[in-house]
């Protein structure tokens, strides 16, 4: 495994062989090709940051979506607008039940220890769309994690069925993750 270092934000994450790491203006250019699934969804993601880092493991299987690791980060301060970080998943499930109609939150921890940080965590399903309007059964976990440097976000999406999804990888990646 590959490790990608980001030293001012003492933050580092591995990168399994034969994924593609793109930097965040690339991975915002590679989103935005995605078809949308509403108004909403085309609207949040105009708006959205742009990631840090996204990863994502080229798919040969028609019927799988692509699997995709992201990092997010935002400064600190923007905890003084939540009471905690659980607060910051509760904001933003109504954003993801806008942008995909068939949302459906699967599992939410309010507090957890996540790459060593105080971190909220939600797993959830919806359906995707690819550049040519192909549907994809997915789902996505993100982690919210507060170091002393940034708040980083990371989701972890990929194929809704078990047997295309990359599990080891993506367990992999999570057990790699640093925050200094």
């Amino acid at each position: 495994m590959k490790t990608f270092d980001n030293a001012p934000l003492q933050f580092s994450i591995g990168v399994p062989e034969g994924w593609i790491l793109l930097p965040g203006a690339w991975a915002k250019k590679l989103k935005m090709s995605a078809a949308s699934t509403s108004d909403s969804f085309a609207q949040t993601l105009g708006k959205s940051s742009e990631p840090l880092l996204s990863m994502y493991l080229p798919q040969v299987n028609p019927q799988a979506a692509v699997p995709i690791v992201q990092c997010t980060v935002k400064p600190v301060s923007i905890m003084s607008a939540f009471p905690s970080l659980d607060a910051v998943i509760e904001a933003t499930i109504p954003q993801l039940q806008g942008a995909f109609p068939d949302f459906e939150l699967l599992d939410r921890l309010g507090m957890m220890l996540f790459a060593g940080v105080r971190s909220a965590y939600m797993r959830s399903a919806m359906t995707v769309l690819n550049e040519r309007h192909e549907r994809f059964l997915c789902m996505s976990e993100l982690f919210i994690c507060q170091s002393s440097k940034a708040i980083f976000m990371f989701g972890f999406t990929g194929s809704l069925d078990p047997e295309l999804r990359p599990l080891d990888d993506f367990a992999a990646v999570k057990r790699s993750i640093r925050l200094h």
